[in-house]
């Protein structure tokens, strides 16, 4: 008798166990969310664009989503991550702070019902930083297929080593110099250098001893646009159409520019209208006009093109503080303007 009744009990216990572990299974796995992890995107030497998407009928049960990231497989969030609301559909993932030429995996996460709950694995690897001739080291940016400068050139240099001329006064009328291959900080003053670049001639830019550090070159004016078509077709408007140039505030993430009341331009303060970030990170570093004056910092920023309009003018893109478009027009050659450079 004591013989069946252990038996009976061991089947008991197991018919509870199975139905006890049938019911977790159940909870835990029954029509999970569906968690999708981008690839990266904008990827520059330390910052990169991730995110995802997130599927579920019951959109209040996602009480927070983000990215998480890490230099070791399967990162979580007690590593990096952001935090990018809550609810359904898709988002996007800002990551900062990443180390040059390093490789990272990143997952989408979701809060469901205090659960962490993870996508797909995504790997990428950071672009490496940029050094020129003065030993000046360049963030970098991804857009598209092309790899630019997120600075502005700050070289004294021509690849060879040779000084590029400046004037002194910063100020001097230079119109009528028959060989105007001159740079200059804004102002003359150094420490406007140190943040906004340089300013170049054409005829500086344009000198066979080259301007941008080996591998680099001053992009074209149909580089310009290639970057420009990027943008807007990605939904780098302010408004987040795809349609028209409305890409200025994408392009800086920079609050220095002169106020403005318009909606969607660079110097409007409500930031919440601005699309994605490009990277791009312009600032209103401004330029030295065909007077020798410098002038608009906190207003445009500026730079040059490899590509002449006509005997004297170049083609240049330019941002303005009142605008909501990356701007295309040309100017004297013996003007001074910002550089970025594009790998080749």
């Amino acid at each position: 008798m004591k013989k069946y009744n252990s038996i009976y009990i061991l089947i008991l216990f197991a018919i509870i166990s199975c139905s006890f572990v049938s019911s977790c299974k159940r909870d835990h796995d029954e029509n999970p969310p569906l968690i999708i992890t981008d690839d990266a995107i904008n990827i520059g030497s330390t910052t990169a664009i991730s995110g995802g998407t997130i599927a579920w009928e019951d959109e209040s049960a996602i009480t927070g989503r983000g990215t998480c990231w890490g230099t070791v497989v399967n990162p979580t969030i007690e590593d990096h991550k952001t935090a990018d609301g809550m609810g359904t559909g898709d988002f996007e993932s800002h990551l900062t702070g990443l180390l040059p030429n390093t490789s990272y995996y990143t997952r989408t996460y979701v809060i469901k019902n205090g659960r962490v709950l993870y996508g797909n694995l995504v790997s990428f690897t950071t672009q490496d930083v940029v050094t020129d001739i003065d030993g000046n080291r360049y963030n970098t940016i991804t857009i598209g297929k092309q790899v630019w400068m997120a600075e502005n050139l700050r070289t004294t240099r021509f690849l060879n080593g040779d000084l590029i001329g400046t004037t002194t006064p910063a100020t001097l009328d230079i119109m009528f110099d028959p060989d105007p291959i001159y740079q200059w900080a804004f102002d003359g003053n150094e420490k406007n250098a140190a943040k906004y670049g340089r300013l170049y001639t054409w005829y500086a830019v344009m000198d066979p001893r080259g301007i941008c550090p080996a591998g680099w070159h001053v992009p074209s004016d149909a580089e310009w646009t290639e970057m420009e078509t990027y943008l807007i077709a990605h939904k780098y408007n302010y408004d987040g159409t795809t349609e028209g140039n409305l890409i200025a505030r994408s392009m800086t993430s920079s609050s220095e520019w002169r106020y403005s009341d318009e909606v969607g331009t660079l110097g409007y303060p409500d930031n919440t209208t601005s699309g994605t970030t490009s990277g791009f990170a312009a600032l209103p570093g401004g330029y030295r006009n065909s007077e020798g004056a410098f002038v608009n910092i906190g207003l445009s920023a500026c730079w040059w093109s490899s590509s002449e309009y006509k005997t004297y003018d170049a083609y240049y893109r330019y941002l303005y503080s009142s605008r909501n478009d990356l701007i295309r027009s040309s100017y004297y050659e013996f003007c001074a303007v910002s550089v970025r450079c594009i790998k080749n």
